[in-house]
């Protein structure tokens, strides 16, 4: 994959400006930038502008909803365990972070982690309800 165009496997860009000006300059992987993206006009907004952290927090969503089920799987799980494996800034992220969940990436099985993928989900779903009913 183009190195501006490299993505972790939590679906952030390895690096966002490149990302970024390689949109503004209208080219995707040595392509032009897919259709449903030009169509996207936060997407398009986010590219213009200025906002970095909100480019890669869109850029994140977009990629998460490529990867994984709403349920929080990952569609190949994998390709998706490959893709930590492969991504030593990452899996040094979780193994010093979360060494439990590095370990159970990399040796356990696919549906163990597929669960633990899951659940994980749960969590972020129901740390937004809380927080969104306690505003």
């Amino acid at each position: 994959m183009d190195e501006a165009f490299a993505i972790h496997p939590d679906g952030t860009p390895v690096n966002p400006e490149k990302f970024r000006d390689a949109l503004r300059q209208g080219e995707y992987q040595g392509e032009a930038v897919p259709s449903s993206w030009m169509s996207d006009q936060h997407l398009a907004e986010l590219v213009a502008g200025d906002d970095l952290e909100a480019f890669t927090d869109y850029l994140q969503q977009m990629n998460y909803d490529r990867m994984f089920d709403s349920d929080g799987a990952a569609l190949d799980i994998k390709e998706w365990r490959q893709s930590v494996r492969d991504d030593h800034h990452y899996a040094q992220l979780l193994q010093d972070g979360y060494p439990e969940v590095y370990e159970l990436i990399a040796s356990g099985s696919d549906e163990e982690v597929q669960n633990m993928l899951r659940a994980q989900r749960r969590a972020q779903l129901e740390a937004a309800a809380q927080q969104k009913s306690e505003l």
